[in-house]
């Protein structure tokens, strides 16, 4: 019984990024030290009750405390924590510890510390995870909740401020914010949307100090940054600039509208979802510079005329070079690469707009509008109409 619930109890609050360990009494050392022994021993007080304890930290904090029954375990205790019930911002930050006297010196060590703590937004329902699993571990209806502050210890110093331990922790935590950060802008520039997104919901553990007074500014401001890292990332896969400064572009004007945490982080995610398309979509990583060229040229001119011969001549090289270059780097001729871009362009139109085909077959540069449906069949297996007809019906 007690293995099934705390399995399940630990599911749930991993999935909040929150920790939780299952101190046994060879440990209880730990308690002591990380909560002093005044909280400790209210707690050992009555361990024979079914008691849910939340210790409230200095910076307001949380951790949960219970212990499980005597007959399940000798003396363990559950700890799930630390989390926070409400942000904190800078200003209210520094009078906090301006109020249990933090020395200067600690503020950006504490900062640190507070922003890698995560947010329980929907706090209510979370309790109620907490208490029942502890109805069930007592197999009681009866279990009493106790607050227990945990701001200064014995001597009325501050706790778990200015340890060496500590500090090396915070130091630990942005090594280590930095570190995912990187792996994250390493799989944008690769393309990898599934490795990204991973990276993304590890980052977004770790909070960073807030920078303005204003919350949407400080929200904003960090997305461009990430914007701009993300833009960066991309330019190793040698995509072109046209494409990179359309989808920068866009998304700095989105960010003028993000008003809450909940949009910036969905924003941050369409953000890593559509470099990482670019990406796979216009990467010319490991072309030479005159293919690279030939490509863009090709892309952004589809609906003009497009032969070997002109292209060699506008990059001033020889048509046979070109020819056997471009099949080398590319893996098929410069007039099968024409056509499949232009049937993948027409494939757009029929999936997002009502024009007629021989309008589409003109757009992407095929007057003969009897070759266009020839040369769509032969790529996709169906001719436009019927392409057309297997996808959403426009309304009329």
């Amino acid at each position: 019984m007690k293995i099934d619930v705390l399995q399940y109890l630990t599911l749930v609050v991993n999935s909040y990024n929150v920790d939780i360990h299952i101190i046994s009494k060879q440990n209880r050392g730990f308690l002591e030290k990380t909560f002093g022994r005044t909280v400790l021993q209210q707690i050992q007080m009555k361990r024979k009750q079914a008691m849910l304890y939340y210790v409230i930290g200095y910076l307001e904090e949380v951790t949960c405390i219970f212990q499980i029954p005597k007959e399940e375990s000798e003396d363990e205790f559950v700890v799930i924590g630390p989390y926070k019930k409400q942000y904190l911002d800078l200003y209210q930050l520094h009078d906090m510890m301006k109020q249990y006297q933090a020395p200067c010196s600690s503020l950006k060590e504490i900062e640190e510390y507070y922003h890698s703590i995560p947010m329980i937004a929907d706090h209510n329902a979370w309790e109620m995870v907490l208490l029942s699993t502890v109805k069930l571990l007592y197999g009681t209806e009866a279990v009493k909740i106790q607050f227990l502050e945990n701001a200064v210890n014995e001597e009325g110093q501050l706790m778990n401020v200015m340890t060496k331990e500590e500090k090396e922790l915070s130091f630990q935590l942005l090594e280590e914010r930095y570190r995912i950060e990187q792996e994250l802008l390493q799989a944008v520039s690769k393309g990898n949307i599934e490795k990204a997104l991973d990276f993304l919901n590890q980052s977004n553990r770790y909070k960073v100090a807030k920078r303005y007074k204003e919350t949407n500014r400080n929200y904003r401001n960090l997305l461009i940054s990430f914007n701009t890292l993300c833009r960066k990332a991309i330019e190793s896969a040698c995509v072109h600039p046209v494409y990179m400064d359309e989808v920068s572009t866009k998304f700095a004007k989105q960010i003028e509208t993000v008003c809450s945490e909940t949009e910036a982080l969905k924003l941050k995610t369409q953000m890593v979802r559509k470099y990482c398309m670019l990406v796979i979509n216009h990467s010319l990583r490991g072309y030479s510079p005159l293919i690279q060229k030939v490509i863009h040229d090709i892309e952004w001119n589809l609906a003009e005329p497009l032969t070997l011969k002109m292209s060699a001549e506008k990059f001033c090289v020889n048509a046979s070079y070109l020819s056997d270059t471009f099949k080398k780097e590319v893996g098929e001729t410069f007039t099968s690469y024409v056509n499949r871009k232009r049937i993948q362009q027409a494939i757009f139109y029929l999936n997002t707009s009502q024009m007629q085909v021989q309008e589409i077959a003109s757009e992407v540069g095929m007057v003969d509008v009897n070759y266009f449906i020839k040369l769509f069949k032969k790529i996709v297996g169906k001719t436009p109409k019927e392409y057309r007809n297997s996808i959403v019906t426009f309304p009329s």
